[in-house]
């Protein structure tokens, strides 16, 4: 009611009444203004441009901070940056995939280190404007990591309209440019974490090389002497009693140190290829290997079934080369496999390849424990704990069925897992 005579007006009272209230409302809108923006501001990222322009400090520090000190995957963190870019700019920002129908234009042009982000109003060359055109986007930004290009950065066009102007491109162009920087250095670390692990197991092969022949020098006169006293006993039992079952366990003893001489002598020659000059029955080798194991596996009540076909013949590779493939692949399956379970042995010759298969029961294995079993010292997907394994028996079956010219792989379905071995023969 002051407010008219204050302001020098004149005239009825209700004219006052109409300013003074005015006045009310305008001081309750300036105090509701700011609280009904961030409200909506929260609920509508878009709605949110027309109360601001340009992007607050303290956002993208938060963002640096995000990229430094989050624990994220490489693909995480990127759709954590293109989160924080879309709700700055009120849009759906994203990396665009590579089947996009513009990603090659786009990837083109910014695969000159010179080329730089540009929106739809300032495309270097009518095409790339026409490009935005088309699939409705504003701006777009290059992420480089190690001054190569690594993906594109698109912002649609905003439903609210405008562009992005007021340094808001830049600031968007410097939280890309933290994030290509921490890539670069997450890619740098992994890659120096990969070769010392590889110096050490090269320095581990070292090691184990002077081990072995040191080893192996040692353990020929023993050998020599075991495979002659076995070879007597088993001599004197079969003269008795030809169908004496020791004697036929003396023969497996036989061949076991047979097999021991000439493996000692292949680990020493890891990393050297193998004479392929001569050849294996490898259907022999499977038999005499699961006759080692069955007494280990029936204790534990695990059955190995053999389907074998017992006719694919010779097959290139020295019997200690096969001896090694089998026998590791086969004591992996009676370690791994449940207790009551059964083992499965399949080898058939088909399409001048032979094909041996092992199963066991067990849950699948995921894929970075995969990536790792054949590498050497690695037991399990893990560094192997126990002093008294190496960790070298896939690595060792990879070794050989490379030399063979073949391929070695694992798959895992539900209750399953199964090596295949293929390796190619002739006719």
């Amino acid at each position: 009611l002051l407010g008219g005579p204050v302001l020098g007006a004149s005239g009825h009272p209700v004219f006052h009444r109409v300013i003074a209230w005015g006045i009310v409302v305008a001081i309750l809108a300036g105090l509701l203004l700011s609280p009904l923006t961030r409200w909506v501001s929260r609920r509508s990222p878009e709605l949110a441009r027309l109360f601001r322009r340009g992007i607050p400090h303290e956002k993208l520090a938060s963002l640096s901070d995000g990229i430094r000190n989050l624990d994220l995957s490489e693909g995480e963190l990127k759709s954590f940056v293109a989160l924080s870019i879309g709700e700055w700019t009120g849009t759906a920002a994203r990396f665009a995939p590579a089947n996009e129908s513009f990603h090659a234009a786009l990837s083109e042009h910014f695969r000159d280190s010179r080329s730089e982000a540009f929106n739809r109003l300032h495309a270097p060359t009518p095409a790339l404007a026409g490009v935005l055109a088309t699939h409705e986007l504003h701006a777009v930004f290059p992420l480089r990591v190690g001054g190569e290009l690594d993906e594109t950065l698109v912002i649609p066009t905003s439903v609210i309209g405008g562009g992005y102007e007021d340094g808001e491109m830049e600031s968007i162009r410097l939280g890309l440019d933290q994030l290509g920087a921490a890539l670069e250095i997450r890619r740098l670390a992994a890659a120096r974490l990969a070769a010392e692990r590889r110096l050490s197991d090269q320095e581990r092969l070292s090691m184990l090389g002077m081990v072995s022949a040191s080893l192996a020098h040692e353990l020929k006169n023993p050998l020599s002497s075991m495979k002659a006293l076995a070879q007597t006993v088993r001599e004197e039992l079969h003269r008795d009693d030809p169908d004496s079952e020791h004697a036929k366990d003396l023969t497996v003893i036989v061949e076991q140190v047979d097999r021991l001489s000439e493996v000692a002598h292949e680990i020493l020659g890891f990393a050297r290829p193998q004479p392929d000059a001569t050849s294996a029955n490898v259907a022999h080798v499977v038999a005499s290997a699961a006759y080692v194991l069955d007494h280990e596996a029936r204790r534990r009540g695990i059955a190995i079934e053999r389907l074998v076909n017992d006719d694919c013949g010779q097959t290139p590779g020295t019997p200690a080369t096969w001896q090694t493939i089998v026998f590791n692949l086969m004591v992996n399956a009676v370690r791994h496999a449940p207790d009551g379970s059964t083992v499965k042995l399949r080898l058939a010759r088909k399409d001048h390849h032979l094909t041996f298969e092992c199963e066991n029961a067990g849950e699948p294995l995921d894929d970075e424990v995969v990536s790792e079993l054949f590498s050497p010292f690695v037991l399990g997907g893990k560094k192997p704990a126990d002093p008294s394994s190496t960790g070298l028996g896939l690595a060792l079956v990879s070794q050989r069925v490379e030399e063979l010219g073949g391929t070695v792989g694992l798959t895992g379905e539900a209750g399953r897992i199964v090596f295949r071995v293929e390796v190619p023969v002739d006719g």
